[in-house]
């Protein structure tokens, strides 16, 4: 019953909708909008999005809710957003800060994001989900190669009652307490993909390593291709 959540997965989804205001290279917009942590190349064909890197699905949140700013001089990329801190959710007990400094050309990107807040969820069932990490893609004629790396604070700040989590326990058991600061981790996954004209191959793969607790199963390195 505590998993049934994870599994009610909408046949038709928002994922934007927002109102936005942009002039030269500045733009600002209040809403539901894409995150601006890091960046990725890939395409995604379900609306679980299990077929996206591990650190994609269960880590970085795709889009966020709350007060969007960019700003692009040239080739420099700067992004923040003050938002809501839950995927799909109006968590209004939380809040948290999005940023993101970056360089894009056609065929080169790189950048460094951070994430950072003070749970999500109920007041006293509250996850942390804070995560630092860096982006690239290099593009050369029809190849391209693209990759994220991450470091990740999660977990239940405090002790919480299993009985009270109506939002879906995590499937790798992330949610776990262990003490105020959470668990943590890194990972990272590279993806490469080549563009026929009428055709599109990507492989990808991608792992990521928790900081042991001494619980086998939240301990579990995960590899996904």
């Amino acid at each position: 019953q505590s998993y049934l959540a994870n599994f009610q997965v909408d046949t038709i989804q928002l994922w934007n909708l927002n109102v936005s205001m942009a002039r030269d290279d500045f733009r600002m917009s209040i809403g539901k909008d894409n995150t601006p942590f890091g960046r990725y190349y890939f395409p995604i064909f379900s609306n679980s999005r299990m077929d996206a890197p591990f650190i994609r699905t269960d880590v970085i949140n795709w889009v966020e809710t709350g007060m969007f700013f960019r700003y692009t001089p040239g080739i420099f990329s700067f992004e923040a957003a003050v938002v809501n801190g839950g995927n799909d959710r109006d968590t209004n007990s939380s809040k948290a800060g999005v940023g993101r400094v970056g360089i894009q050309t056609q065929n080169f990107v790189c950048g460094v994001s951070g994430k950072v807040g003070d749970g999500v969820g109920s007041e006293a069932e509250k996850e942390l989900n804070n995560y630092y990490g860096g982006d690239f893609m290099i593009r050369r004629g029809r190849f391209d190669i693209s990759g994220e790396a991450i470091y990740n604070q999660y977990g239940f700040r405090h002790p919480y009652n299993p009985n009270n989590i109506f939002w879906g326990r995590n499937l790798y058991y992330r949610d776990q307490y262990v003490g105020p600061n959470g668990l943590s981790g890194a990972g990272y996954y590279v993806n490469c993909g080549y563009t026929w004209p009428h055709l599109r191959g990507d492989l990808n793969y991608g792992e990521f390593y928790p900081r042991p607790i001494g619980n086998s199963m939240a301990d579990t390195p995960i590899r996904r291709g």
